[in-house]
């Protein structure tokens, strides 16, 4: 949990992020990865989480002012280990689970829009006034300041999925 300017930690125009995630319970808007706040009107930076058993990538850029939801199709088993990845370019938006490429959006474009202020959290959708949390497990999370290309999520998964039970 680390509060303040998410431009001075996080990329704006050009990212990836990878996590290994597992779901105990599903709830309502969990986060893995947050740095968002979502207050009626007010919405800025970007979210990757799980919604009921729909996997989910949100950002909003400083071109539009509504943040975009990318759902994939596959479903977020209980209790099974997910990778799950999600990357932006500065005008492509796609979401992955298990290595396969699962929604992409082409209506955010150039940097994403920060606010001055909010918590990046691991494990919750959290912003100024809803906190989200996850009920399962994160493996680990990789956040990359350039796109990650498909074979490259396709492979992370590939590596490593022997690695969790089954």
């Amino acid at each position: 949990l680390l509060e303040g300017d998410p431009a001075t930690v996080l990329p704006g125009t050009e990212f990836g992020v990878a996590a290994w995630v597992r779901i105990d319970q599903p709830r309502e808007w969990a986060g893995v990865f947050s740095a968002v706040q979502d207050n009626g009107e007010y919405e800025r930076g970007w979210v990757l989480g799980v919604n009921g058993d729909r996997f989910y990538f949100g950002l909003v850029t400083e071109t539009t002012s509504r943040i975009t939801y990318l759902y994939a199709h596959a479903r977020a088993e209980p209790r099974r280990w997910h990778h799950l990845a999600a990357t932006y370019d500065g005008q492509t938006m796609r979401i992955f689970v298990d290595g396969a490429l699962e929604e992409e959006d082409l209506s955010q474009r150039g940097p994403v829009a920060w606010p001055p202020s909010t918590t990046i959290a691991l494990g919750a959708y959290q912003d100024d006034n809803e906190r989200h949390a996850l009920v399962g497990a994160i493996h680990s999370i990789e956040l990359h300041a350039e796109v990650l290309d498909s074979k490259a999520i396709a492979r992370a998964y590939a590596e490593r999925i022997d690695l969790f039970p089954k």
